[in-house]
Protein backbone atom coordinates (compact mmCIF):
# COMPACT_ATOMS: atom_id res chain seq x y z
CA UNK A 1 0.00 0.00 0.00
CA UNK A 2 2.79 2.42 0.88
CA UNK A 3 4.53 1.75 -2.45
CA UNK A 4 1.37 2.63 -4.39
CA UNK A 5 0.79 5.74 -2.28
CA UNK A 6 4.33 6.85 -3.02
CA UNK A 7 4.08 6.02 -6.71
CA UNK A 8 0.74 7.64 -7.46
CA UNK A 9 0.67 10.55 -5.00
CA UNK A 10 4.12 11.55 -3.79
CA UNK A 11 5.96 11.23 -7.13
CA UNK A 12 3.37 13.22 -9.15
CA UNK A 13 3.27 15.94 -6.46
CA UNK A 14 7.06 16.17 -6.53
CA UNK A 15 7.02 16.29 -10.35
CA UNK A 16 4.41 19.06 -10.26
CA UNK A 17 6.42 21.07 -7.75
CA UNK A 18 9.57 20.60 -9.86
CA UNK A 19 7.81 21.68 -13.08
CA UNK A 20 6.38 24.77 -11.35
CA UNK A 21 9.85 25.64 -10.01
CA UNK A 22 11.40 25.25 -13.46
CA UNK A 23 8.54 27.26 -14.95
CA UNK A 24 9.26 30.11 -12.53
CA UNK A 25 12.92 30.12 -13.61
CA UNK A 26 12.57 29.56 -17.36
CA UNK A 27 9.01 30.64 -18.02
CA UNK A 28 5.90 28.60 -18.74
CA UNK A 29 6.37 28.48 -22.52
CA UNK A 30 9.95 27.21 -22.29
CA UNK A 31 9.00 24.61 -19.68
CA UNK A 32 6.09 23.33 -21.80
CA UNK A 33 8.37 23.21 -24.84
CA UNK A 34 10.94 21.15 -22.91
CA UNK A 35 8.25 18.69 -21.81
CA UNK A 36 6.95 18.41 -25.40
CA UNK A 37 10.42 17.98 -26.94
CA UNK A 38 11.47 15.30 -24.46
CA UNK A 39 8.27 13.40 -25.23
CA UNK A 40 8.80 13.55 -29.00
CA UNK A 41 12.51 12.77 -28.74
CA UNK A 42 11.74 9.90 -26.42
CA UNK A 43 9.27 8.35 -28.84
CA UNK A 44 11.83 8.48 -31.66
CA UNK A 45 14.61 7.00 -29.51
CA UNK A 46 12.40 4.23 -28.12
CA UNK A 47 11.39 3.28 -31.66
CA UNK A 48 15.03 3.13 -32.79
CA UNK A 49 16.20 1.16 -29.75
CA UNK A 50 13.17 -1.14 -30.00
CA UNK A 51 14.11 -2.16 -33.53
CA UNK A 52 17.59 -3.06 -32.33
CA UNK A 53 16.27 -5.14 -29.41
CA UNK A 54 13.78 -6.89 -31.72
CA UNK A 55 16.58 -7.74 -34.18
CA UNK A 56 18.66 -9.18 -31.32
CA UNK A 57 15.69 -11.24 -30.13
CA UNK A 58 15.11 -12.64 -33.63
CA UNK A 59 18.79 -13.53 -33.90
CA UNK A 60 18.66 -15.42 -30.59
CA UNK A 61 15.53 -17.27 -31.71
CA UNK A 62 17.21 -18.27 -34.99
CA UNK A 63 20.10 -19.66 -32.93
CA UNK A 64 17.58 -21.73 -30.97
CA UNK A 65 18.12 -19.72 -27.79
CA UNK A 66 15.54 -18.08 -25.55
CA UNK A 67 15.68 -14.26 -25.87
CA UNK A 68 15.00 -13.68 -22.15
CA UNK A 69 17.29 -10.65 -21.87
CA UNK A 70 15.84 -9.11 -25.04
CA UNK A 71 12.28 -9.60 -23.75
CA UNK A 72 13.21 -7.89 -20.49
CA UNK A 73 14.87 -5.04 -22.39
CA UNK A 74 11.79 -4.71 -24.60
CA UNK A 75 9.62 -4.30 -21.49
CA UNK A 76 12.06 -1.71 -20.16
CA UNK A 77 11.93 0.18 -23.47
CA UNK A 78 8.15 0.25 -23.20
CA UNK A 79 8.49 1.65 -19.67
CA UNK A 80 11.06 4.16 -20.96
CA UNK A 81 8.61 5.42 -23.57
CA UNK A 82 5.88 5.74 -20.95
CA UNK A 83 8.22 7.68 -18.67
CA UNK A 84 9.30 9.99 -21.49
CA UNK A 85 5.73 10.75 -22.52
CA UNK A 86 4.72 11.50 -18.92
CA UNK A 87 5.31 15.18 -18.16
CA UNK A 88 7.95 15.61 -15.50
CA UNK A 89 11.66 15.90 -14.85
CA UNK A 90 12.18 12.74 -12.79
CA UNK A 91 10.15 10.61 -15.21
CA UNK A 92 12.09 12.07 -18.16
CA UNK A 93 15.42 11.32 -16.49
CA UNK A 94 14.28 7.78 -15.69
CA UNK A 95 13.11 7.28 -19.28
CA UNK A 96 16.35 8.64 -20.71
CA UNK A 97 18.40 6.43 -18.39
CA UNK A 98 16.54 3.36 -19.67
CA UNK A 99 17.50 4.32 -23.23
CA UNK A 100 21.19 3.84 -22.40
CA UNK A 101 21.95 0.24 -23.49
CA UNK A 102 24.24 -0.57 -20.53
CA UNK A 103 21.70 0.75 -18.01
CA UNK A 104 18.90 -1.13 -19.76
CA UNK A 105 20.96 -4.36 -19.83
CA UNK A 106 21.66 -4.03 -16.09
CA UNK A 107 17.98 -3.32 -15.35
CA UNK A 108 17.00 -6.24 -17.60
CA UNK A 109 19.19 -8.61 -15.61
CA UNK A 110 17.63 -7.30 -12.38
CA UNK A 111 14.14 -7.77 -13.85
CA UNK A 112 14.93 -11.36 -14.87
CA UNK A 113 16.33 -12.07 -11.39
CA UNK A 114 13.13 -10.67 -9.87
CA UNK A 115 10.98 -12.87 -12.13
CA UNK A 116 13.07 -15.95 -11.28
CA UNK A 117 12.58 -15.28 -7.60
CA UNK A 118 8.88 -14.37 -7.71
CA UNK A 119 7.37 -16.22 -10.69
CA UNK A 120 5.33 -19.30 -9.88
CA UNK A 121 3.75 -21.75 -12.30
CA UNK A 122 0.05 -21.08 -12.76
CA UNK A 123 -2.43 -23.91 -12.83
CA UNK A 124 -3.87 -24.42 -16.27
CA UNK A 125 -6.19 -26.83 -18.03
CA UNK A 126 -5.19 -30.46 -17.95
CA UNK A 127 -2.44 -31.08 -20.47
CA UNK A 128 -1.29 -27.47 -20.38
CA UNK A 129 1.52 -26.27 -18.12
CA UNK A 130 3.16 -22.89 -17.62
CA UNK A 131 6.58 -22.32 -16.11
CA UNK A 132 9.84 -20.46 -16.65
CA UNK A 133 13.24 -21.45 -17.99
CA UNK A 134 16.61 -20.67 -16.41
CA UNK A 135 16.53 -17.14 -17.87
CA UNK A 136 13.05 -16.40 -16.52
CA UNK A 137 11.42 -16.59 -19.93
CA UNK A 138 7.98 -18.24 -19.91
CA UNK A 139 7.58 -21.82 -21.09
CA UNK A 140 4.20 -23.02 -22.29
CA UNK A 141 3.75 -26.74 -22.75
CA UNK A 142 0.67 -28.38 -24.22
CA UNK A 143 -0.36 -31.87 -25.17
CA UNK A 144 -1.33 -32.06 -28.82
CA UNK A 145 -2.17 -34.58 -31.49
CA UNK A 146 -2.08 -34.46 -35.28
CA UNK A 147 -5.51 -34.40 -36.92
CA UNK A 148 -6.29 -36.64 -39.86
CA UNK A 149 -7.34 -34.88 -43.09
CA UNK A 150 -10.95 -35.94 -42.42
CA UNK A 151 -10.90 -34.49 -38.88
CA UNK A 152 -9.32 -31.29 -40.17
CA UNK A 153 -11.95 -30.94 -42.91
CA UNK A 154 -14.76 -31.55 -40.38
CA UNK A 155 -13.38 -28.87 -38.06
CA UNK A 156 -13.16 -26.44 -40.96
CA UNK A 157 -16.77 -27.14 -42.00
CA UNK A 158 -17.96 -26.66 -38.41
CA UNK A 159 -16.01 -23.42 -38.08
CA UNK A 160 -17.36 -22.04 -41.37
CA UNK A 161 -20.93 -23.07 -40.51
CA UNK A 162 -20.63 -21.05 -37.32
CA UNK A 163 -19.53 -17.99 -39.31
CA UNK A 164 -22.21 -18.24 -42.01
CA UNK A 165 -24.65 -15.32 -41.95
CA UNK A 166 -28.37 -15.96 -42.51
CA UNK A 167 -29.29 -15.61 -46.19
CA UNK A 168 -32.27 -13.54 -47.38
CA UNK A 169 -34.55 -14.98 -50.01
CA UNK A 170 -36.08 -12.72 -52.62
CA UNK A 171 -39.65 -11.65 -51.88
CA UNK A 172 -39.81 -12.89 -48.31
CA UNK A 173 -40.17 -9.44 -46.72
CA UNK A 174 -36.68 -9.38 -45.20
CA UNK A 175 -36.99 -12.43 -42.95
CA UNK A 176 -33.95 -14.64 -42.80
CA UNK A 177 -34.13 -18.02 -44.46
CA UNK A 178 -33.43 -20.96 -42.23
CA UNK A 179 -29.97 -22.41 -42.82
Amino acid sequence: MAKWLFLFIVVPLFELWLLISIGEQLGATTTIAIVFVTGMLGIALVKQQGRRVLANARERLQQGKVPGQQIAEGLLLFASGAFLMTPGVVTDLTGLALLIPSVRAWAGRRLIAWFKKNARPMPGPQGFRVGADAFGAPIFEADARVLSPEELAERERTREAGRAAPQLEAGDGGEAASP
